[in-house]
Order: structure tokens, then C-alpha cells, then sequence
């Protein structure tokens, strides 16, 4: 259970914004067992006694930067499942890019942690976090692909929206730390490939089957 104290003050809710930017950041240099307290009070122009106030130790921190961003992220993503749906497959790919940028952009380090510790053990993560990890995937690929349950998982369907995810996540949370060689590709020119890439996709799925 995680121990929190919220604030009740504007002052104490301007410390805790600083704390999430400021552990972001680190989270987006190194992992999140390397960063220390000291490193997080320092940067951050917060005292530990402070950040003690708050939260019970460290992963008490890490959980609620998790449940920080997990509510932040399903706002907007209910935004984008609640609007009117557009018939054409290339205006609701780019629609679900722009939305995964939007929402991970800013929160870089977070999700790295959230996405790495999901790799290598999902029974460490909570279990609201794992749902909604695995829900988001589910709910991208019915804005995507459409309600019909047989072609979302078709596939040529997994493929169009695992090629999505993946994209924009080393797109947007590790391409830093790629070669040196990389080029990194403007943000609108890798919107319009990556759309391009996912609609040739299923045009060809629907090609196939007549």
C-alpha cells in the first residue's frame, strides 16, 4: 500500500509538481534504482524532510508518479476514444499518434520505468497499472482497427497497431539512446511516414480478403 500524504496547499502541490519533473528527468538519464533521494532533493531545490512528508520511501514516490501520469493519460485518451469516430483508417492513425506523443513526450522517464519493470516483471507493477497498460493497447487497437473483434486481431491488424506502439516508443522514449548514426526524423515527417506505413498495411489486409 502506498504510503502518500496530499497536499492540502497550492505551495505543497508546486513541491510536488517540481518532485514529478524533477524524478522524471532523472528517470530519463539512468534507471530508476540508481537515482537516490539526495540526487531527487537536490535537483529538485526540495528538502528530504520534505519529501519525506510526503511519501513513506522512495517506491512510494515511484507509485505515485505512476498513478500521476496513469490518471493524467486517461483523460486524454478518453478524449480521443470518446470523440466521433473518422471513417477514414488514415485520419484515425494519425489521430492515435499525435495522442501517444502528446501524452508520452512530457513524461519520458516515467514510462521507460513503467515499460522496463514491465518487461522484466509484471507481477512487480500493480495491478491497476498492469490493467491499464494492457487496456490501452486494447482500446488503441479498437480506435484503429474498429469494433469488429476478427480484425483487430487479425494479423495484418496486431501488426498495424504493435507497428504504432513500437514506432512511437523508440521514437519518442529511446531514441536518444540509439547510435550515433541515427537521423532523427522531424516529428511531422515521422507522423506522416509512420501513418503511411500503418494504412499500407491495412489496405492490404482489406485487399486480401477481397
Amino acid at each position: 500500500m502506498t504510503q502518500f500524504k496530499a497536499p492540502t496547499q497550492e505551495r505543497s502541490r508546486a513541491t510536488l509538481t517540481r518532485l514529478y519533473e524533477t524524478t522524471n528527468e532523472l528517470m530519463n538519464e539512468k534507471d530508476f534504482s540508481k537515482i537516490t533521494m539526495a540526487e531527487i532533493s537536490a535537483r529538485a531545490g526540495v528538502t528530504i524532510g520534505s519529501i519525506y512528508q510526503r511519501f513513506g520511501s522512495k517506491k512510494d514516490l515511484l507509485w505515485w508518479m505512476y498513478e500521476n501520469y496513469v490518471g493524467e493519460a486517461a483523460t486524454i485518451y478518453d478524449e480521443l476514444f470518446s470523440a466521433p469516430k473518422e471513417s477514414v483508417v488514415e485520419t484515425r492513425a494519425e489521430a492515435l499518434i499525435r495522442t501517444l506523443i502528446r501524452v508520452w513526450s512530457p513524461n519520458k522517464g516515467v514510462i521507460r520505468s513503467l515499460l522496463l519493470m514491465y518487461r522484466q516483471d509484471r507481477e512487480a507493477i500493480p495491478v491497476r497499472f498492469r490493467e491499464t497498460l494492457e487496456g490501452a493497447y486494447e482500446d488503441s487497437a479498437r480506435f484503429l482497427l474498429g469494433d469488429d473483434v476478427s480484425e483487430a486481431e487479425s494479423e495484418k491488424g496486431v501488426f498495424a497497431i504493435t507497428l504504432i506502439l513500437s514506432a512511437c516508443r523508440e521514437q519518442i522514449l529511446f531514441h536518444e539512446e540509439q547510435w550515433d548514426t541515427v537521423k532523427t526524423i522531424d516529428r511531422d515527417r515521422f507522423i506522416a511516414l509512420l501513418v503511411q506505413a500503418v494504412t499500407g498495411v491495412l489496405r492490404r489486409e482489406t485487399n486480401d480478403h477481397g
